[in-house]
């Protein structure tokens, strides 16, 4: 049996806020700092969204999200391993991107502990 989904978070940094680049690196625990901050500057320098926050609990997302809010934008949830124009299914309800073909997680309950 599949693992209930996990959420991934992604964002746009603010215009010029100096903070979300430390911000960005200490939410990337997962990423060496250098390649944390080549993905930061690519993503700033294009007006693209950045991958803030990985692997997260649906349920978690929200705080995780408002802890981000002075730096970023434009939040966008993804189920674990999608990403922006990256071909994805819609749900309305819930502003949440996902992929398989049972439907959103989120309705149906496959995201719960």
């Amino acid at each position: 049996m599949e693992d209930p989904i996990t959420v991934d978070v992604w964002a746009k940094v603010k215009p010029d806020v100096i903070a979300a680049k430390e911000l960005f690196i200490a939410a990337r625990t997962d990423l060496a700092r250098g390649d944390a901050l080549k993905a930061f500057n690519k993503a700033t320098v294009n007006a693209q969204s950045v991958q803030l926050l990985e692997n997260l609990h649906w349920d978690d997302a929200p705080e995780k999200m408002a802890a981000h809010q002075s730096a970023f934008s434009d939040f966008v949830l993804f189920q674990r391993g999608y990403k922006p124009n990256k071909p994805t299914l819609y749900c309305g309800i819930h502003d949440f991107y996902f992929g398989g073909v049972l439907g959103c997680p989120i309705c149906t309950g496959f995201y719960k502990k």
